[in-house]
């Protein structure tokens, strides 16, 4: 009991150990543990020992591990203060776009040209005023923090030239942030104000990210007066080069371009929204970030569909088998539809639909389109599917060559009704709820997967599916 008091206790000093970060007259940056109560938050041991383990490699790695893996961890202020000059340079990694970072991870020189060269004499000049108290900060001058940059560039750009899926995919590694920072991100929105245009868009750029490692938005409007003039007209064509690929590959974008409401806050209609929920993967392949409302799954938007029921009642019996009873409705989720719900539904044009609440895809033709065939389906097989079509309808297969138009398919969901479903988990699992026994006429012992193919067997013949088996164990079963 003693030994593990002193256990627990040795755990409690450990994890509430308090390093700082240390400027050595020679201008190098190392870690050390203090006692100093005035630093006002310990680090977590884990964290610490990986700082330790960075910053005893070389300053550049330590900044680095700053700028990356700890980019989200509360650190004690003078951690804080490194991390921030760190994320400066990864600041102007990420501003770099695809291209220009590429040259630069491949480039020699040391030259300012590639747009990573240390901030100016008044603002490092600022930084070393805005130091917190640390050990060594007498030490701190423009020239340090200058060779400081120059090192954390020689051992960031090496890393990102070697990394296998490019420099790029360097940054994501990185920490996921970093992949966001100096990038557009459309923003789709509901606005509930305006019943004649429900919907808001809003173009943005991630300009920073602060001190609390959140990315820090800007209307896209800022950038133009950010980046204005011909210093800086580099930069902003590599912001906007996603822009230009994506109104290559959809007409909303390129609209919004051309007359410049991309760089305004808009209400945009049910048509537009529409269009441009349409066009996301789009604008996602070309590079753009797009944040919509989280109804929107654009692999498989809910909407409205034809839903054909199968086997909902016990089936029926005839001289050739059980048949099936098959129903056909238009449901959300499952659930059927009013009939002032279906005929908004199938009177809606613009795309989308207000239906019980949230937006839903419609495309009216195809929906009346799915259900007209269906129910003449229906019509035809008034009395009834057998077991093997009901099974072919539920795998998506035609039935007795009646074809299923395939653009229909996604408006359309075959389902087990509640008898089949019960009949299909028998079928799927016979030990567990289908009672055989052979008897004592069989003289065998089966094996427990023997027994299991015997129920199925069994079960099967109750169905009407199974008709002749030369087996000894089923006959008996049977008699």
């Amino acid at each position: 009991m003693k030994a593990r008091i002193a256990n627990v206790a040795l755990c409690r000093i450990v994890m509430h150990m308090i390093i700082q970060p240390v400027i050595t007259p020679a201008g190098r940056l190392h870690v050390e543990e203090t006692s100093d109560s005035s630093t006002e938050l310990a680090v977590r041991d884990a964290v610490a020992d990986e700082l330790r383990a960075a910053f005893a490699e070389s300053s550049a790695a330590g900044l680095s591990y700053l700028a990356s893996k700890a980019l989200r961890v509360e650190l004690p202020a003078g951690f804080v203060f490194w991390r921030e000059f760190a994320q400066q340079l990864f600041h102007q990694l990420c501003g770099l776009g695809e291209e220009r970072l590429a040259q630069a991870a491949a480039s020699k020189s040391e030259s300012s040209a590639d747009g990573l060269a240390p901030p100016n004499e008044l603002t490092l000049v600022g930084l070393i005023e805005s130091a917190p108290p640390m050990h060594g900060l007498e030490y701190l001058t423009p020239d340090v923090l200058r060779e400081l940059w120059t090192e954390l560039r020689r051992h960031v750009l090496p890393q990102a030239a070697a990394h296998p899926d490019g420099p790029a995919a360097f940054l994501r590694h990185a920490n996921p942030l970093w992949n966001l920072l100096g990038r557009v991100t459309l923003h789709l929105a509901e606005n509930k104000r305006d019943a004649e245009r429900p919907f808001a868009f809003l173009a943005t750029y991630t300009h920073r990210v602060s001190a609390r490692a959140k990315l820090q938005h800007l209307p896209l409007a800022e950038a133009l007066k950010q980046y204005a003039g011909e210093r800086n007209r580099e930069k902003l064509q590599t912001l906007l080069e996603p822009i230009q690929r994506a109104a290559d590959g959809s007409e909303l974008i390129r609209e919004l371009l051309v007359s410049r409401r991309l760089f305004q806050p808009q209400a945009m209609s049910i048509r537009q929204a529409y269009r441009f929920l349409k066009d996301v993967p789009a604008m996602e392949l070309a590079g753009l970030v797009v944040r919509v409302p989280d109804w929107w799954k654009a692999r498989q938007p809910a909407r409205p569909e034809v839903n054909v029921r199968i086997g909902q009642k016990q089936a029926n019996r005839d001289e050739d088998g059980s048949l099936l009873d098959f129903s056909v409705d238009v449901a959300l989720d499952g659930e059927p539809l009013t009939r002032e719900e279906r005929n908004q539904i199938l009177a809606a044009t613009d795309g989308l639909a207000l239906l019980r609440g949230k937006w839903v895809e419609v495309d009216a033709t195809k929906l009346t389109e799915a259900l007209e065939q269906w129910q003449r389906l229906e019509q035809q097989f008034a009395e009834g599917v057998d077991f093997l079509q009901g099974m072919r309808m539920l795998a998506g297969a035609s039935i007795d060559g009646q074809e299923v138009d395939a653009a229909l398919s996604g408006w359309t969901r075959v389902t087990a009704g509640d008898w089949l479903g019960d009949m299909l988990n028998q079928i799927r699992n016979p030990a567990g709820v289908v009672q055989c026994d052979p008897g004592r006429d069989l003289q065998a012992t089966l094996r427990p997967y023997q027994e299991d193919g015997v129920r199925w067997l069994w079960f099967m013949t109750r169905m009407g599916l199974v008709h002749s088996f030369q087996n000894r164990s089923f006959e008996q079963s049977l008699k």
